[in-house]
């Protein structure tokens, strides 16, 4: 096959893995480097023989029915466990039923990879809570992302509307096109999967559908796919059950047992108060932070292979901090952290529990009075009841609603 060099490098070839600069923070370096090689990988493209199967009336995407907790403030709550305000959905592209039909289409649509093998959904699985149980996520040519696979599970609901562990996508809109383009995960160009949808003769009805007009171009692709990403919402859980019955989250729901319910007090108790204050970043009956910034947890004592958002924004004071995902379906979404460092929600309780580490930019949360990590010195059966609570956020129906399932059928 053909060499091709990549932003000064190489030659690589169509073996070679080329691991995309921006994720560290560099310039990005698309896939318009790779022309010559898609040319290549055309000719050795996997042929899948697969049918497209759609309801005659479309899933309905548009009308949440969200629970009234969900829109209600608890009173005497000082953090938010409302979703007002917090929604991300830009004014000109709300979530329509055709739109988000079209978006689903196109998340599980493996044409739409440089040889047909790589779909969005390859690596945000909706069995494993829309993520990958792998700890990085193979691309067309089997190399390996840069960071582990982060759940699309109530992504509307993150208020500062940023994308990826560094938040360098403005907008879900900015991100869904990237994976595309990243030689890694699925090695095309835009114009290369504008051609690819194009060339599918059921596309240009979906697109009129969701559009008006049968017109295929990137911006309609990148509407339609956050239209169904944002439809991803849970509130459906064991949790959801008690909180319904509950005039607040704090209170003991009568499901639980009474494991659940100490673990749902320690996650949402303030550490001088004996609990471990999870709900500070977890915000929100959506469980995902409601407040702007990216969050240093303490993971390493120093930043060396990956600065996180240190390497898209400038200030220093951002080196070490990632985006902080929602807890619904955490149970599914194994391994853990934006490097997949844990394998078990019990790793991840102990490294709160006994293991942050004194970073530059720890977030202040995490500190004690005296500015050092914080130790919760919880006891075994604490840790096992965080546990417990954080698996009663599991949704089932988001594993297996039809309406986020994939839509292609093999013949």
């Amino acid at each position: 096959m053909a060499a091709v060099n990549i932003n000064g490098t190489g030659p690589y070839f169509a073996g070679d893995v080329y691991v995309l600069g921006s994720a560290f923070g560099d310039s990005p370096v698309y896939i318009n480097k790779l022309v010559p090689l898609l040319s290549e990988l055309e000719s050795v493209r996997v042929s899948v023989s697969k049918t497209l199967e759609l309801p005659d009336t479309p899933f309905d995407y548009a009308n949440l029915s969200l629970p009234s907790y969900f829109v209600t403030n608890t009173r005497g709550q000082n953090l938010p466990t409302s979703i007002n305000g917090t929604d991300n959905t830009p004014a000109d592209n709300p979530i329509t039923n055709d739109g988000a039909t079209l978006g689903r289409v196109l998340f599980y649509d493996t044409e739409l990879s440089a040889n047909g093998t790589i779909s969005c959904a390859s690596c945000h699985q909706q069995d494993k809570g829309f993520s990958d149980d792998a700890v990085l996520s193979a691309g067309f040519l089997g190399g390996k992302t840069a960071r582990h696979s982060m759940t699309l599970i109530n992504a509307r609901f993150y208020q500062r509307g940023r994308f990826f562990w560094d938040e360098r996508a403005a907008t879900l809109e900015e991100q869904v096109l990237m994976p595309f383009q990243d030689p890694v995960e699925m090695g095309m160009t835009l114009e290369h999967v504008i051609s690819r949808v194009s060339a599918q003769p059921f596309y240009a009805a979906l697109f009129e559908k969701a559009f008006g007009s049968p017109d295929i171009n990137a911006d309609r692709i990148a509407k339609a796919l956050a239209q169904f990403v944002r439809s991803i919402v849970s509130y459906a859980s064991k949790y959801d059950a008690g909180r319904a019955l509950s005039p607040t989250p704090g209170a003991n729901f009568s499901n639980f047992t009474a494991q659940e319910n100490l673990g749902k007090n320690l996650f949402f108790q303030t550490i001088p108060n004996g609990g471990g204050a999870c709900f500070g970043c977890h915000t929100t009956e959506a469980f995902i932070s409601a407040n702007p910034g990216t969050q240093n947890n303490g993971l390493d004592a120093v930043s060396i292979t990956d600065l996180g958002a240190g390497a898209i924004f400038s200030n220093s004071i951002f080196v070490g901090r990632f985006k902080t995902s929602s807890l619904r379906n955490v149970e599914l979404t194994a391994p853990y952290m934006h490097d997949g460092r844990f394998a078990t929600l019990e790793e991840v309780v102990e490294h709160y529990n006994s293991g942050i580490q004194n970073h530059p930019t720890l977030s202040p949360a995490l500190q004690d009075n005296n500015g050092n990590p914080v130790r919760l010195n919880l006891t075994e059966t604490e840790k096992a009841a965080l546990v417990a609570f954080l698996k009663t956020l599991t949704d089932p129906s988001v594993a297996t609603e039809e309406k986020w399932s994939n839509p292609f059928r093999a013949l």
